[in-house]
């Protein structure tokens, strides 16, 4: 306990938004008593620092203040930023002495970080050294600046409807007694997820929905666009605004597997694909007049206010598109995700009976 007054003086002294400093390390700490109950030895661990000489003391504390601890501080506070995989690696690495406080708490950081950018194979990676880390909930802001107070990896994946990783969640878990376990807190977390929704601040604004709102947004933009060009008398004016800053605007905030199926270059979107497959995780698409590839999530993007992005009638890739246009490829495909993923979302319960098939000596599993 000295250890934590000290250490909260210090933060006080040292940062000026101290009240978020204490609200993160009283998460630390959360996380350090719940590792420590597990294996029974908090109170010894402090005893043991209670009775420590002065010196040992202070060394703990120092030990807690390296530069790799304040960087976790740091992302708590701007979980927004784009970490380099050494930061990673260095967050997940803290302090050897310390690991049983920090290891954690930035996993759970890792793992959102991976599963708001849809990387899949990040993400089934850590699963397999902690199952539970996609049921673990902390503050996350994704690619298109919406911030999370408080969601699990899992519930994310459902709110953005990105049915690959749910689905990897899910094949992830073991087929034994603690996998019913895991199964059984998705299945609340489903639950509650389809009655309470999901809440995210974006633009000044707190939005609580079931699920990323692709008729409210996408949809929307791109039927405005058709319906403009199928008039008697055609504004080229207004229609090249709405297509650039309508379609292109609600393009920035689209979840990351939805980029994927633009830039993907396995299929086109005439017809309208069935979206069964993974798409590749590409965040690329043509410039024309850069006259080369850009980042979809790049910081100096023109996205929205130059150029919209286009996947065209018979292009397989995605491209910039400054012009008016607006077929009905992007609206039609569109549609289909949309109706595809959501009757996905709504069977999830059904899906995940069908994977855990339990064996006979496994008490039976109440689904809800």
């Amino acid at each position: 306990m000295i250890l934590l007054l000290f250490l909260v003086k210090i933060l006080f002294i040292s940062y000026p938004h101290s009240f978020y400093i204490v609200e993160f390390w009283f998460q630390i700490g959360i996380h350090a008593i719940l590792a420590s109950n597990s294996e029974k030895n908090m109170e010894n661990k402090i005893n043991s620092f209670d009775e420590s000489p002065q010196e040992i003391k202070n060394e703990s504390v120092h030990d807690l203040l390296t530069p790799d601890a304040l960087n976790l501080v740091d992302f708590h506070l701007n979980p927004s930023q784009r970490l380099s995989t050494a930061d990673w690696v260095n967050l997940s690495m803290v302090s050897n002495k310390h690991q049983t406080l920090f290891k954690p708490l930035a996993d759970v950081y890792k793992l959102l970080h991976y599963v708001v950018r849809s990387q899949y194979d990040e993400v089934k990676e850590l699963l397999k050294n902690d199952i539970n880390l996609m049921l673990k909930r902390e503050r996350v802001v994704d690619c298109s600046g919406r911030e999370f107070q408080s969601i699990s990896g899992f519930e994310y994946a459902l709110w953005a409807l990105d049915k690959h990783m749910w689905t990897m969640m899910l094949e992830s878990i073991p087929k034994d007694e603690e996998g019913k376990k895991v199964l059984a807190e998705l299945l609340f977390q489903y639950d509650k997820v389809c009655t309470d929704g999901v809440t995210y601040n974006l633009d000044g604004k707190t939005i609580t929905e079931n699920h990323f709102d692709f008729q409210g947004t996408i949809i929307k933009e791109l039927q405005i666009q058709w319906d403009s060009l199928n008039l008697p008398e055609v504004d080229w004016e207004a229609s090249k605004k709405q297509w650039i800053e309508g379609v292109g605007g609600v393009q920035r905030k689209l979840p990351m597997h939805v980029v994927y199926e633009y830039c993907s270059r396995d299929f086109h979107w005439n017809p309208p694909p069935p979206f069964t497959s993974r798409p590749q995780s590409s965040t690329k698409f043509y410039n024309h007049e850069t006259r080369k590839d850009e980042d979809w999530f790049a910081k100096d993007s023109k996205l929205g206010i130059d150029f919209m992005i286009n996947k065209g009638e018979n292009q397989f890739g995605a491209s910039a598109s400054f012009g008016v246009y607006g077929g009905h490829t992007g609206l039609d495909a569109m549609k289909a995700l949309y109706a595809i993923r959501t009757n996905e979302f709504s069977k999830f319960k059904s899906q995940a009976e069908a994977y855990l098939e339990y064996d006979d000596q496994l008490a039976p599993l109440q689904f809800a």
